[in-house]
């Protein structure tokens, strides 16, 4: 039997969430990742809830926190569904 070597833990979201995105409005996505100088990307996926397929913005470090504009809202679309991804 080998030995194994310990698994990095990983990294921790802290996000409150969004309450709303106003149409015609950028959505602004702030959220902390630990720990930060690990991380070699930070991505929030997101859909309208009226189609399947998921894009992605990249977030990028500012500061103690991570950050991520994602695109203007249709008027037509009555939820956004999102998650965010950080890998070390």
């Amino acid at each position: 039997m080998g030995l194994c070597s310990p698994v990095a833990a990983a990294p921790t979201i802290v996000h409150a969430g969004l309450e709303c995105i106003a149409p015609g409005r950028y959505g602004i996505v702030l959220t902390g990742i630990e720990p930060p100088g690990n991380i070699q990307t930070a991505k929030v996926y997101f859909r309208s809830e009226l189609y399947s397929d998921f894009y992605y913005v990249e977030m990028r470090p500012e500061g103690d926190r991570f950050v991520a504009l994602l695109p203007q809202v249709d008027p037509s679309t009555p939820r956004v569904i999102y998650y965010i991804e950080a890998i070390d």
